[in-house]
């Protein structure tokens, strides 16, 4: 169902667009964008003419193929970094020489994507300062312990929905979603006993509260993402506002059904 409602949105989305570009949020960086991912920029009017050649196709698999081989080597051959970076960096080199790009523009090119990548470095650098000043400064554990005593007594659809919010915004401060369960389930979880649900219930609280938030928290992989980009916070708040507040919402009624199932068995 969530999916549905996901590719229904784009579909939507890309519709409008295509019958008015100017529906688009990003419109007025519209000629920006054109430049920033022309990939015929740099072609000959030669090379354009020919078409999507057998070439062009090579490469493209090659491109592709990095992808898979990457999971295959984390998952199976216990590849971490250095390895993912050497993978792709012969891949890249292969595909150098398919092209038949002079390797001086080649290294001239890598260096311009790679200064693009200074300024997200540095907003992923800063994202996690301010959540060790949160962890360190304790203020992350008096934002549980107030939201643990918030939830004390209620009812347990009205619990399930408060504890739901309550995850939605600890993503915020703890937009890693690892860390958010190691530091609140031992405190959330025990919770449940009191208003007579299972445990799991909190858990799927946790799950459709934090990751409505991962689209949204600049203290995440949102802002590095957008500046990777080169597009406005604001612009991408436009567009995905709509599927937070269905995710808080579908999520919001299964788990109220969770609770009065529980309830009624």
């Amino acid at each position: 169902m969530g999916a549905i409602v996901v590719i229904a949105y784009l579909y939507w989305y890309s519709r409008k667009i295509k019958a008015n570009p100017a529906f688009s949020y990003t419109y007025e960086d519209r000629e920006k964008f054109a430049k920033l991912y022309n990939v015929e920029a740099g072609e000959t009017k030669e090379a354009r003419a020919t078409g999507f050649t057998l070439k062009k196709k090579a490469i493209l698999v090659l491109f592709v193929a990095a992808f898979p081989i990457m999971v295959w080597g984390v998952v199976s051959q216990g590849w971490w970094f250095p390895q993912m970076a050497a993978s792709f960096l012969a891949i890249a080199i292969i595909i150098m020489f398919l092209s038949g790009i002079a390797e001086k523009k080649v290294v001239d090119a890598f260096i311009h994507g790679a200064s693009s990548l200074v300024g997200v470095s540095l907003i992923i650098g800063l994202a996690r300062g301010i959540n060790l000043i949160m962890e360190q400064g304790l203020i992350s554990d008096t934002l549980l312990f107030w939201s643990s005593g918030l939830v004390q007594g209620m009812t347990g659809p009205v619990f399930i929905l408060v504890m739901m919010l309550i995850f939605f915004l600890l993503g915020f401060v703890v937009p890693s979603s690892s860390g958010l369960a190691v530091l609140s389930m031992p405190i959330m979880a025990p919770l449940a006993d009191t208003v007579g649900i299972p445990r799991s219930v909190v858990v799927c609280a946790y799950q459709w509260g934090q990751y409505a938030m991962l689209y949204l928290a600049p203290t995440g992989l949102v802002l590095a993402t957008l500046t990777m980009l080169d597009m406005k916070y604001s612009k991408w708040l436009k567009f995905v506002w709509p599927m937070v507040l269905f995710v808080l919402i579908f999520g919001g009624i299964l788990l109220v059904a969770q609770v009065l199932v529980y309830g009624a068995a």
